[in-house]
């Protein structure tokens, strides 16, 4: 199993391999995306849940096989989203409940500001980081394996668990490149998600190596 800073290094040469391919595929999937900026905010929130996931589900797919270096065309991404949209609907679902319980807390708090509050919303927060990272695995799984959602979860927490620190380092990376591209505003959509599905299928892969390296031995 490589280090990070190698998975790192590979996934910046792929980018720069197929950087055509991945300003395409994410423009494709960030378009129908763009409509919720311009809704009210509980009706953005709820068209946000109905196709972010799937959409960027067909993003990984397309990425997945260009590079694997099989046929490629760009109407992959969206056989990837009619693929993977119910699976990618209720993953999106289940992460949203998340986020809305966290904000929710939050506001509770901020509304009241007690000890109480204050302590749950804490205590949210941190569940809700335990959940993102013991999910990290979870589309990759879910796309190269073809199970069932709730399989891929949990053996997604079990990835984690036998790798917390590698996992913990991904998500530090994956925050820090959406941060570098939320600041150049542009770069969000042309980028974004094309960079991170090289990013997870190159993590992934990698997270693989080890048990085979442990098979083999």
């Amino acid at each position: 199993m490589n280090t990070l800073s190698n998975v790192l290094k590979k996934s910046g040469h792929d980018i720069y391999e197929n950087i055509l391919e991945i300003v395409v595929v994410s423009l494709l999937t960030s378009i129908p995306i763009l409509p919720c900026l311009f809704m009210f905010l509980p009706v953005g929130m709820l068209y946000l849940l109905l196709v972010a996931m799937p959409c960027f589900m067909g993003a990984y797919y397309a990425m997945n096989i260009k590079l694997n270096r099989k046929p490629f065309k760009y109407t992959t991404v969206f056989k990837g989203i009619k693929k993977f949209y119910l699976k990618g609907l209720l993953y999106g679902l289940i992460l949203g409940i998340n986020i809305f319980i966290v904000s929710s807390s939050w506001w509770y708090y901020l509304k009241i500001k007690t000890v109480g509050s204050f302590t749950i919303a804490m205590f949210q927060t941190y569940f809700f980081i335990m959940v993102i990272l013991s999910q990290l695995y979870t589309i990759p799984i879910l796309m190269t394996e073809g199970i069932k959602l709730s399989v891929a979860m949990k053996t997604s927490i079990r990835l984690f668990l036998d790798n917390p620190i590698y996992t913990v380092g991904t998500f530090i990376q994956i925050l820090a490149i959406l941060i570098l591209l939320i600041l150049t505003v542009v770069s969000l959509p042309l980028l974004y998600f094309g960079v991170l599905s090289v990013l997870l299928i190159n993590i992934y892969k990698n997270v693989l190596s080890k048990y085979k390296e442990a098979e083999e031995m």
